[in-house]
């Protein structure tokens, strides 16, 4: 078998939904990181190119799958999240979650939305290694009031006049 092409990052508290799609995962090309909790997912530990969590991992897990996030916010790491069909899919959309599947998920499903996620993730990667190699910027002069005219300390015709 080749290398696995992504690791995807689980966050699931139910062991039978976890162990499903651990065993589903590699055989999309995907290796899997069955992460609870969470920290082993921030920078340091293993990179992961896309988290799939269910509600009750995820209400548990917010504050740092915020910082996250935050830790690399010019890669996108894609979030979705895995509700029954009864759980409402607003309030994790509004708290940041790319997008929702239903469980129980068709592995052509699942399969699909890695092929739709997977790539943006990829696309990111290259922008954020060129942002990095980049100097820092450096802190720019203060614009001058409107009308062109700057008070500096210096005398009319600038230091030393």
């Amino acid at each position: 078998m080749s290398e696995p092409t992504h690791t995807i990052g689980l966050l699931f508290g139910n062991a039978t939904d976890r162990r499903l799609l651990s065993a589903f995962l590699p055989e999309l090309g995907h290796a899997v990181l069955a992460a609870l909790p969470v920290e082993t997912l921030l920078p340091g530990g293993p990179a992961v190119s896309l988290v799939i969590a269910d509600a009750a991992s995820a209400g548990q897990q917010r504050a740092m799958l915020s910082a996250l996030r935050q830790q690399s916010p010019d890669i996108f790491l894609p979030w979705l999240i895995a509700l029954s069909p009864k759980e409402s899919s607003g309030t994790w959309l509004e708290a940041g979650f790319d997008d929702v599947l239903r469980l129980p998920l068709p592995k052509r499903e699942l399969a699909a939305r890695g092929a739709a996620y997977l790539p943006l993730h990829d696309q990111s990667l290259p922008r954020a290694s060129e942002r990095s190699a980049l100097p820092p910027r450096r802190a720019r002069d203060p614009l001058p009031p409107r009308g062109g005219v700057s008070v500096t300390g210096a005398g009319p015709r600038g230091p030393g006049a």
